[in-house]
C-alpha cells in the first residue's frame, strides 16, 4: 500500500522471484493421474461413498465466486474415462455409492451418459451435490433421473433476491425459469426445496426483498396446484449467507455492509405467516 493506505500493487520480496508468476493449468484432464486405490477404513461399518471429479472450472462465472474464475478455463473428463476409473475403484474399494463432483455437475456435456453408466453399476446410489437451476431446467432427461432417486431435499443457489440483483452477479436465472423449475421439482416428489441466498449484495434494498416475497407467493401457488389431493405439499426454505468479497472476481473491490438490513426480519416474518 502507498502512504495513504491505497493498494499499490504486488512486488516480489526476493530477487530470485519473478515479478509475474504464471499460473499452471492442466489442459487435458484425461491425461491426469487419478487415484484408483483410495484409503479405506476397515474399522467402521458404513456405506462408503466415492467422490469423483468429472470437471474443473465453471462456465457460469458468477461475479462473487473466486473458484469459478481462478480455475478457468472449463475442462471436463470424458465419460469413458469416468466409467473406466470408477469401475477400477469399485473393484479396489467395494464402495456402494458414487457422487460426481465439480463446480457445476449438470453442466458436463455428457452428464446424462455418465449418470446412465453409473446407474447401471450402482442402481439408485448416485448422488448429485451441485445443482444449478438452469441446468436442471434445461435437461429433462436429468430431471427424470433425479425424480427416480430417493425423495427429500433439493437445494438451488438463487443468490439474488430480485432479478436486478441476479443480473448483477451474473446469475443466469429469470423468474420464469425459477417458476418452471419449481413446477418440475414439485412434480418430481420433493418435499423440501431450499433457496441459498446471498445478503449484503451491492445496491441491495428493501424493494429487492419485496420482489423475493412476491416470487415466494407465486411458488406457493404452484405447489398448491401441482400437489395431488392428499399429497404432501413441498416446503420452501431460504438460507442467507453474507457476501464474501474474494480476489480475482468482478466484486473484489466492493465495499461490504456489516449486518443485514432490517427488511430481512420483516421478510422472514411475512414468509412464515403466509
Amino acid at each position: 500500500r502507498d502512504g495513504d493506505g491505497h493498494f499499490d500493487g504486488t512486488f516480489p520480496l526476493r530477487d530470485d522471484v519473478p515479478k509475474r508468476i504464471r499460473f499452471s493449468r492442466v489442459r487435458d484432464l484425461d491425461k491426469v493421474f487419478m487415484i484408483t486405490k483410495p484409503f479405506v477404513n476397515f474399522g467402521t461399518s458404513v456405506v462408503y461413498n466415492e467422490h469423483y471429479e468429472i470437471s474443473r472450472g465453471c462456465e457460469g462465472k458468477c461475479a462473487f465466486c473466486m473458484g469459478g474464475f481462478s480455475s478457468l478455463p472449463y475442462r471436463i473428463r470424458s465419460a469413458e474415462l469416468v466409467k473406466q476409473t470408477l469401475d477400477t475403484i469399485i473393484r479396489e474399494t467395494g464402495n456402494t455409492s458414487v457422487t460426481p463432483v465439480s463446480f457445476n455437475t449438470v453442466s458436463h456435456p455428457d452428464i446424462n451418459r455418465i449418470i446412465s453408466d453409473l446407474t447401471g453399476e450402482f442402481g439408485d446410489k448416485v448422488r448429485l451435490i451441485s445443482m444449478r437451476m438452469d441446468g436442471f431446467h434445461d435437461n429433462p432427461e436429468l430431471c427424470c433421473f433425479i425424480s427416480m432417486q430417493t425423495k427429500g431435499r433439493m437445494a438451488f443457489g438463487v443468490e439474488g433476491a430480485s432479478q436486478r440483483l441476479r443480473d448483477l452477479v451474473s446469475k443466469n436465472l429469470t423468474e420464469e425459469r425459477i417458476l418452471d423449475t419449481m413446477r418440475e421439482v414439485c412434480r418430481s416428489g420433493y418435499y423440501v426445496i431450499k433457496f441459498m441466498m446471498i445478503c449484503n449484495l451491492p445496491t441491495e434494498s428493501e424493494e429487492d426483498l419485496d420482489e423475493l416475497y412476491e416470487l415466494a407467493v407465486k411458488i406457493r401457488r404452484i405447489f398448491e396446484e401441482e400437489t395431488p389431493p392428499g399429497g404432501r405439499m413441498p416446503r420452501l426454505l431460504f438460507s442467507w449467507n453474507p457476501l464474501k468479497v474474494s480476489p480475482h472476481t468482478p466484486l473484489q473491490w466492493t465495499g461490504v455492509r456489516q449486518g443485514k438490513i432490517s427488511a430481512f426480519d420483516d421478510f422472514a416474518e411475512k414468509v412464515k405467516i403466509s
